[in-house]
């Protein structure tokens, strides 16, 4: 395996599948909540990635196996105040691995590099958000030492 900083850009439509599988993940879990989706179209998404390619306070990893695309991570640094989070920090915004890859080690090494990218950047802290029905992301980030500092809850209420 192989981890670079940055991606090609002849790998936007394989990120792009690669980020079509959180969606296909959150449309079979949510969907009878989301009475409006928001419809991001491959051309948006492509524009998403050229710049956030681009920007160097995004850590934007992509693993291959055998030079196929086999995952990526993106990661901001925030400078924002939040109410639980010391500031500066760096937001994880998307993990996802190609499901031939998963259960490889991918995610983790992805995992780590992010790690590695915030201490080099004098951050200290790492977050993330998962949604509850993600079992297996957070099995994976609880066994990488995240812990839940927050619960957000809802209730879906029958219209009138």
């Amino acid at each position: 395996m192989n981890i670079e900083h940055g991606a090609k850009l002849e790998d936007i439509p394989g990120l792009i599948k690669l980020h079509g599988y959180g969606e296909e993940l959150l449309e079979a879990n949510r969907s009878q909540f989301l009475t409006d989706p928001m419809i991001i179209t491959d051309e948006q998404l492509k524009g998403d990635f050229m710049e956030w390619l681009e920007d160097p306070d995004i850590g934007f990893f992509v693993a291959r196996e055998n030079e196929k695309l086999a995952g990526f991570v993106l990661a901001m640094i925030m400078e924002e105040p939040d109410d639980l989070i010391n500031i500066p920090y760096v937001s994880i915004n998307e993990l996802a691995v190609d499901k031939e890859f998963r259960g490889s080690g991918i995610g983790t090494a992805l995992m780590k590099k992010i790690e590695d990218w915030a201490l080099e950047n004098d951050i200290n802290i790492v977050q993330l958000n998962v949604w509850e029905f993600n079992k297996k992301a957070k099995t994976l980030y609880e066994k990488l030492g995240f812990k839940t500092i927050q619960c957000q809850m809802e209730k879906v209420l029958e219209k009138r």
